[in-house]
């Protein structure tokens, strides 16, 4: 199961601020809490301070999501970096309590230095920063690699992504996710999907002697499909001994001093571990569900806005095209790069068959289809074909293979 840690991520007790002097510490909050709206650990009032911390604010701050609303609100140490533009003198302070379960309970404020006074630049609601490490890339700049985790009706959730800033103090559109897991023994899903997985660890640290430090996630996972006899669908400590026979995983991504890479290594790890996952939860793919997927995923590639939705139907590591086994993110800037090329595009499919794929629960498609893509200065018409390889898991179905017929 996961740890405890990974499941209150998102509910983190800020810790003591002892990494900056008091007089750089006390303005910041101020500027994120909002004058007066700040106590300290002078205060032991358990009704003002509950959680007796250094610093917090008495409520909500006027640019969150609950602003002003009654109970305090939890900002963390300030983390330093540089995070906008190289040279600058900038900290991130998570902000807990302030914002609805849909942006992960909370938001970060970036603060930044300037002429010796700090001067908040921006709030991202939704992200959190309360667990994160910093990676120096060569612009001087730092790339923010976080964990995070959520709970909703007894699954557990957790995932580590990549983030970074623009230079104007607005968080980046892509948002690289490097690991996730899910734990659904809480939730017993009826139909007697069990999944355990932990994240373990996360460190930077240079796997390849380049110098530069590469982001390494240890993790484990146990799948498995048990039908229990009763009304009862969960499982017991005994028959989660008895099914579940978790396996360690390490994952490594190689940072260039720009992004961050998976190894080949990893590429086929994350494939072993999908294809498992497929094998014992996976679910037959049928020629109507294998089509309407097709056709979901040609519609949802002709909206530059649905980007991520389209991402959604590949798997964490897919065989594409003339790159070979990748992992998605490779993907994304792929299709980024052909959006920008080509802003306007059309497909139509003319042509689906079926057959079986190499694995339990894949499906092999070949489609030809009708495209129209235009940019200012041309246009181009004409029909495509291409191979997917679609493999089914507990989630939903993901394409593993895209190649050109």
């Amino acid at each position: 199961m996961l740890s405890i840690a990974m499941t209150i991520l998102l509910l983190a007790v800020p810790g003591a601020v002892d990494k900056m002097p008091s007089s750089e510490v006390a303005p910041i909050f101020e500027l994120v809490c909002g004058k007066g709206n700040v106590f300290t650990k002078q205060d032991k009032s358990f009704a003002t301070n509950p959680l007796q911390t250094d610093f917090g604010c008495k409520k909500c701050p006027s640019f969150t999501g609950f602003a002003d609303s009654d109970g305090q609100a939890a900002p963390s140490e300030p983390m330093s970096g540089v995070f906008t533009g190289p040279g600058r003198t900038e900290v991130l302070v998570d902000l807990s309590s302030c914002e609805p379960h849909a942006n992960s309970y909370g938001g970060t404020v970036l603060l930044r230095k300037e002429q010796g006074k700090w001067r908040r630049i921006s709030y991202s609601p939704g992200l959190r920063t309360n667990a994160c490490q910093t990676l120096r890339r060569t612009d001087g700049t730092d790339l923010l690699v976080c964990e995070g985790g959520d709970v909703a009706q007894g699954y557990i959730f957790g995932v580590v992504t990549a983030r970074s800033f623009t230079q104007r103090g607005t968080l980046a559109n892509e948002d690289t996710r490097l690991a996730s897991s899910m734990d659904t023994l809480g939730a017993c899903p009826s139909d007697g999907t069990a999944v355990a997985m932990e994240i373990r660890s996360v460190q930077a640290r240079d796997t390849n002697n380049d110098g530069k430090k590469d982001v390494v996630i240890d993790l484990s996972a146990a799948f498995a499909h048990v039908k229990k006899k009763g009304d009862d669908p969960c499982l017991n400590e005994e028959e989660r001994k008895k099914y579940l026979k978790p396996k360690n995983y390490q994952l490594v991504y190689l940072f260039d001093g720009n992004s961050l890479t998976a190894s080949p290594e990893t590429r086929k790890v994350l494939k072993e571990m999908n294809a498992e996952r497929s094998d014992i939860l996976g679910e037959p793919i049928d020629e109507q569900a294998a089509r309407g997927f097709i056709e979901y995923w040609l519609k949802r590639s002709q909206d530059n806005t649905k980007l991520d939705e389209v991402m959604n139907s590949y798997s964490d590591a897919v065989d594409f095209y003339k790159f070979g086994l990748v992992e998605k993110n490779i993907i994304r800037q792929d299709k980024q790069k052909y959006y920008s090329r080509w802003p306007k595009r059309k497909y139509e499919l003319k042509s689906f068959a079926l057959a079986p794929g190499d694995r339990q629960h894949e499906a092999k498609v070949v489609i030809t289809f009708a495209y129209e893509i235009s940019n200012e200065k041309k246009t181009l018409q004409g029909e495509a074909k291409a191979v997917l390889v679609l493999q089914s898991n507990d989630e939903e179905t993901r394409i593993v293979t895209e190649k050109e017929q």
